[in-house]
């Protein structure tokens, strides 16, 4: 009777059954084309952030860091732009985008002079190179009535010009001139004590040194001379930076006049900013990289390994010892360094290293909408404070610089 009944009903039950089949089917379709729609909706919402999405923390507008593809001609246009408004002034400060200026200087000016004509290498937009000129022209001719007291690179600048303007066949005799009268003409620091130097550039024993900084034990740097105390040359950081930049920029006298005191002269700044570099090597200095960066220039002067691997010896004691330093001149300087070490090794860690560090700075150090940098929106970069920061010019030269060659 039951079979009977069973078999009576078994069509009824198929199809109740596939009918439950066919619904749990729908569900599931339902819920996860459901599922995706709205996945997709995030991932566009995501991809059209506008500057809407910034937030205020402690009355400072912070952008949120969105990861944009760097867009290097729109930075570069907005660098020279700004700094073509900046002629002879040091930097902003700025805070709550209230700015003041901060000084005026007219050796800053070389710098950007220097930019001008990178930049026209760059855009060949003719009105920079007449721009460039027209500065070169006239910074020349100050510097032969008020010579200039040079603070940072610029032989370094100028021959860089030279350089690549007698490859591109742009600097004819005129040009030259300009170009050597200011770099004959800059004065620098405490140069009555170096001029006299017969410190050879090949009297460099780099493993050393190394040795020095590596060891545990204290150093002392002599301070006397016939039973005399004499002052230390370099007092302060300050000395220590115009040391080393004197050095590479006496270096770059030597290519750009021809003259073979000038390395004599780069010896004597460079060995009393490595003394000042290993009584001071428990910290981390913001301008060591730029001893390293010293180091460089001399061995393409004289092809001397120990240079180099000296180089890279400070390269890699600062990075490790600098984990997380944040200062923005630290940071241009270690990327300046790895760079140059790497174009003249090619060993490829080197160009990692220069890569995350030109990262760092274009991530936290550009005031552009999407990065961490962003403050006012200038697409300049700026020294990375919070609640007051400051733009500068020789930052900012130096970043288009990368930026052109990145």
């Amino acid at each position: 009777m039951n079979l009977e009944l069973y078999l009576k009903n078994r069509k009824y039950l198929i199809i109740f059954f596939s009918l439950l089949f066919i619904l749990f089917v729908l569900f599931v379709y339902l819920f996860y084309f459901g599922k995706n729609t709205n996945m997709k909706k995030n991932t566009s919402m995501k991809k059209n952030t506008s500057s809407s999405d910034f937030f205020k923390k402690n009355g400072q507008d912070l952008g949120r860091n969105l990861e944009k593809k760097v867009d290097n001609k729109e930075i570069a246009k907005s660098i020279v732009e700004w700094l073509k408004k900046m002629e002879n002034k040091v930097a902003l400060q700025c805070s709550n985008k209230e700015c003041t200026t901060l000084g005026t200087d007219r050796q800053r000016e070389i710098g950007s002079i220097w930019a001008f004509f990178n930049y026209y290498l760059y855009s060949k937009d003719k009105s920079y190179f007449d721009l460039f000129k027209e500065k070169l022209e006239k910074y020349a001719q100050l510097s032969r009535t008020q010579p200039f007291q040079s603070d940072f690179l610029q032989c370094y600048y100028l021959n860089d010009i030279y350089q690549k303007g007698m490859k591109e066949k742009l600097i004819n005799e005129s040009l030259k001139k300009d170009l050597d009268d200011i770099c004959i003409n800059n004065i620098y620091f405490r140069e009555e004590d170096m001029v006299n130097s017969e410190k050879n550039i090949n009297d460099f024993n780099g493993e050393f040194l190394i040795n020095r900084i590596k060891s545990t034990t204290s150093i002392e740097i002599p301070t006397s001379n016939n039973g005399k105390f004499v002052s230390a040359l370099i007092e302060n950081n300050r000395h220590y930076l115009l040391f080393i930049t004197a050095a590479s920029d006496h270096v770059a006298r030597y290519f750009i006049l021809n003259g073979p005191t000038n390395l004599y002269i780069a010896k004597a700044y460079f060995d009393s900013a490595v003394d000042y570099f290993i009584t001071n090597k428990e910290k981390v200095l913001s301008e060591s990289p730029f001893l390293g960066l010293a180091a460089i220039n001399i061995y393409k002067a004289n092809l001397k390994n120990d240079y180099l691997n000296f180089a890279k010896f400070i390269f890699e004691y600062l990075d490790s010892k600098g984990a997380g330093n944040d200062d923005v001149l630290f940071k241009i300087g270690m990327t300046y360094l790895g760079r140059e070490i790497y174009m003249a090794t090619k060993e490829a860690k080197y160009l990692s290293y220069y890569k995350y560090y030109f990262d760092s700075l274009i991530k936290n150090n550009l005031d552009m909408v999407g990065y961490k940098g962003f403050r006012e929106n200038k697409k300049i970069f700026h020294n990375g404070g919070n609640y007051t920061y400051i733009y500068d010019l020789r930052i900012n030269y130096l970043m288009l610089d990368l930026i052109l060659n990145n």
